[in-house]
């Protein structure tokens, strides 16, 4: 037997095996099953070879219409071509990008956050923004109490969420470490499979959020959210026990099974703790 590695990451892909009685032993048989794999790989390498140069062909037509740093990227992560060097001058500097199935954004090794796209057989890779040196500002608020859509304050202006937007972020407040895109669509649709709904919606939803939407997986940052205000709240003890004090439940009219099931929590919780004797 004699091995047969992938060309472009030297991965076992498997054996060339040839196995007999030993009766029927050729001294010879050894090197013709190693030279079976050797024409393997070999014939694996030019395909290798002619998937790159076409992909190479598509980014060399990006690159003159669009300039900009860029990498080409083939399907194992190995940087075929780049142009520029993202933020700082090393975003390129390992030779590989590890892009997560159905990703729309990846984040660098330096630290950069970067669009990916399909090219060909290959990817598409844009740097955005480095996020290390995203710019602190005044937190935005979030209002996600007493009402079917969300109120979005930012420094700069105050939106009305859609109700799909509102729910996003609802679970988002609610999962403060963070969601991937295939965790929301089980959360949103009662099932995985709409991860590009979700991310089209998340896309959409950066618009209002900006850099309070991170990525790798979706969180909010630098967002005060009634939500996690009245959680903290309740956790320590304390919450208002006046009816003109309470906040009002939860996405009231959203039918998603998650905030259904937190909204009835937090009401048990408000309701226990109008029961207690009220701490300062």
């Amino acid at each position: 037997g004699a091995p047969v590695h992938d060309p472009e990451t030297g991965d076992k892909l498997g054996a060339i095996d040839v196995t007999g009685t030993y009766d029927t032993a050729h001294p010879h048989t050894l090197a013709v099953v190693q030279l079976a794999a050797r024409l393997a790989e070999q014939q694996l390498r030019g395909e290798m070879l002619e998937r790159d140069a076409r992909i190479l062909g598509l980014f060399a037509e990006h690159t003159a219409h669009h300039g900009g740093p860029a990498a080409a990227v083939s399907p194992s992560g190995r940087v075929l071509a780049s142009t520029g060097a993202g933020s700082d001058g090393d975003a390129w500097a390992t030779g590989r990008i590890e892009i997560p199935v159905d990703a729309s954004e990846v984040a660098l090794h330096d630290g950069t956050e970067a669009a990916v796209h399909p090219l060909g057989e290959g990817t598409l890779v844009l740097p955005t923004r480095p996020a290390r040196s995203r710019p602190r500002t005044t937190p935005s608020r979030l209002e996600l109490l007493g009402k079917d859509r969300a109120t979005l304050t930012t420094p700069t202006a105050t939106h009305r969420l859609t109700a799909r937007h509102s729910e996003i972020v609802a679970l988002l407040s609610l999962n403060p470490e963070g969601l991937d895109a295939r965790t929301l669509s089980r959360l949103l649709y009662g099932e995985a499979g709409h991860e590009v709904a979700v991310r089209a919606e998340l896309h959409r939803l950066r618009d209002f959020l900006g850099p309070g939407l991170a990525t790798r997986p979706y969180r909010l940052i630098d967002i005060d959210a009634d939500l996690e205000a009245l959680q903290r709240r309740l956790a320590n003890g304390r919450s208002s026990a006046a009816p003109e004090d309470d906040p009002g439940p939860l996405l009231p009219g959203s039918t998603v099974p998650a905030i259904v099931v937190a909204r009835e929590r937090l009401a048990a919780a408000m309701r226990e703790s109008a029961g207690r004797p009220h701490l300062p």
